[in-house]
This record gives C-alpha cells, sequence and structure tokens, in this order.
C-alpha cells in the first residue's frame, strides 16, 4: 500500500491542464514533419526510442511507488528527467548513440505523448510519469519543474475566488 503526497492526488485546474495539451500538441505538430521526412528505419528507431522510455519510465513508477515514498517530490523530479534528458543528449546527430537524430526524436516523442496524456487525464505532478500513472491508474509524488508551480498558483486563486 503506498502513501501518496495530497497534492499528488489532486486534479489540476483549467490553466494547467490546458497548458500542458497545448505544449503537448505543438511539440507532436512541431516533430512531426521529420517523422513524413524520415525513412522507415528512421521511424521505426526513433518509435522504439521512445517506447523504450515508457518501459523505463513504467519501471520507475513501479521504483517509486513501492520502494522511494520518502524521496522528496522535487528530488525525485529531477530524477525522473535524467533518462529523457539523457536520452536527448545522447540522441542527438552526430551523437553517441544515435547518429541522426534517432534518440533526440524519440525523446521528444516520449514528451510530447506524455504532456497529451497529462492534459488529457487531469493528473498534476511530473509529465514524464503521465503514461505509467494511466496504466497503473495511481499517480506518483514526484513534482513536475515546469508546471507544478502553475498548478499550486491556479489553485490557490481558485481557492481565493471560492472563498469569496
Amino acid at each position: 500500500m503506498t502513501t501518496e503526497n495530497p497534492d499528488s492526488t489532486k486534479r489540476i485546474l483549467v490553466i494547467g491542464r490546458t497548458l500542458r495539451a497545448i505544449l503537448g500538441v505543438l511539440l507532436i505538430v512541431s516533430i512531426a514533419q521529420f517523422y513524413l521526412g524520415g525513412d522507415w528505419g528512421f521511424n521505426l528507431v526513433s518509435i522504439s526510442v521512445a517506447v523504450g522510455l515508457v518501459v523505463v519510465y513504467v519501471f520507475a513508477h513501479f521504483l517509486v511507488s513501492n520502494y522511494l515514498q520518502r524521496v522528496s517530490s522535487w528530488l525525485g523530479a529531477i530524477l525522473a528527467f535524467a533518462p529523457l534528458v539523457l536520452v536527448y543528449i545522447l540522441g542527438t546527430g552526430d551523437g553517441l548513440i544515435f547518429g541522426q537524430g534517432e534518440g533526440q526524436l524519440g525523446a521528444l516523442t516520449f514528451l510530447g505523448v506524455s504532456l497529451l496524456f497529462a492534459g488529457w487525464r487531469g493528473d498534476s505532478g511530473c509529465e514524464v510519469m503521465s503514461i505509467p500513472n494511466a496504466l497503473f491508474r495511481r499517480t506518483t509524488h514526484l513534482a513536475c519543474l515546469f508546471f507544478s508551480p502553475i498548478d499550486w498558483l491556479e489553485r490557490k486563486i481558485f481557492k481565493k475566488q471560492s472563498e469569496v
């Protein structure tokens, strides 16, 4: 049985949800040209990288939910972003792993889909964990480096407006 941070189980309000969805759509639209212009091998490797990141984050969700509950939500968010950032950096054109930028495109694909999931589901917290959150039907306590401050501000404003 996991104990979840009360803030992580709250649904996000309209602004945070909309920003996540818009950013996800913009990211997917901006990378679509690379998929349309790439050959099948390039696209397959890029999609494989994105699927590999889903597997990594499913494993991370399992670890965080079952064994790392006392990790700070902010430290956990930084650590959660590490695989995505690492794949992005190592997957650039002429990078150490993928020579044509397949890793970079796969990382951006994963992030775009994760943002869409986070916006669609309305979960607060770390957006890179949104796909595992949907699969396991529970959220982790990890914060989002960019959106959590927006969510907290929106809740504070909404709470003040509802008290008036």
